[in-house]
């Protein structure tokens, strides 16, 4: 009779897998444009919402 256990030692592991490595190019772009339509955005509030409040009079 042939039979085979894997041992705790044998069992394939996720963390024996090669690791990817983070595609930096790709992050720093979607950082830059998530920073473009932030500041955008707070900008146009800035503009429109809070500083006509900071000058009641006009």
């Amino acid at each position: 009779m042939n039979t085979t256990t894997q041992t705790p030692d044998e069992a394939p592991s996720p963390a024996s897998e090669p690791k990817r490595g983070i595609n930096w190019f790709r992050f720093w772009m979607q950082m830059l444009l998530a920073m473009l339509a932030f500041n955008i955005i707070a900008g146009l509030v800035t503009w429109y919402f809070i500083f006509p409040r900071l000058h009641p009079g006009q």
